[in-house]
């Protein structure tokens, strides 16, 4: 390999950062002006939300995600995979595989085949003296990491199917673990992973047609 290519490899990093800039600018730029309304109504918060174009979560996510296939495409076809399974309801938790089948019980050790009790925070504890059960594959879970991928996967296919996904299975957490009620809202640590994870999967799929103001609100 001669200088002359040795020196235009290296500049490969340089040349796609500048790209990265160049199309920052271009997608936060506003588009028309707004007024922002404090204090309207949940749903129209929500609408603004989805639009806003400035400030940017994280950059530009479509482009570093395209950029990242590219580059590296045997580790976009394992997020495919991993996604794919996740749309099933197939999970690893830790090196432990735990398919849920129909509807995933958020609250299940599903290792020793308990169910933690449905009660408020106060009145639970993460030991349970009566039962051999570990509430780590449960917080793991419900932790959302997995939502994360099924966003990569939206990001790298375009694929309603990995949104609709993520929309389903967070909606249907939310439904079954009122606040502050369950095993996976005992851990402050726990519920701060979960809504970071939450955050990065909605700003993943923030242009897909899955993704309705309804769901925001």
């Amino acid at each position: 390999m001669n200088k002359s290519t040795q020196s235009s490899i290296s500049q490969i990093p340089h040349s796609a950062w500048q790209q990265l800039l160049r199309l920052l600018k271009t997608r936060t730029a506003p588009t028309e002006p707004r007024t922002i309304k404090v204090g309207g109504p949940i749903q129209e918060i929500a609408a603004q939300l989805q639009k806003r174009q400035s400030p940017r979560f994280f950059g530009l996510i479509p482009e570093q995600t395209a950029l990242l296939a590219h580059f590296f495409p045997q580790e976009a076809s394992a997020v495919l995979s991993q996604a794919d399974a996740i749309r099933e309801k197939r999970f690893s938790l830790s090196g432990l595989e735990y398919a849920a089948g129909k509807e995933i019980a958020w609250q299940r050790d599903f290792q020793h085949d308990y169910d933690w009790p449905s009660l408020h925070i106060s009145r639970l504890s993460h030991v349970d003296a009566d039962k051999v059960a570990d509430p780590r594959p449960v917080w793991e879970l419900s932790s959302f990491y997995h939502g994360v991928r099924l966003g990569q996967a939206y990001l790298h296919t375009e694929n309603e199917m990995y949104a609709a996904s993520a929309i389903e299975q967070m909606e249907h957490w939310i439904g079954e673990n009122p606040f502050e009620f369950g095993i996976n809202w005992l851990s402050p640590t726990v519920v701060a992973i979960r809504t970071v994870n939450w955050l990065w999967t909605y700003y993943c799929i923030l242009e897909s047609k899955a993704l309705q103001t309804d769901f925001l609100a």
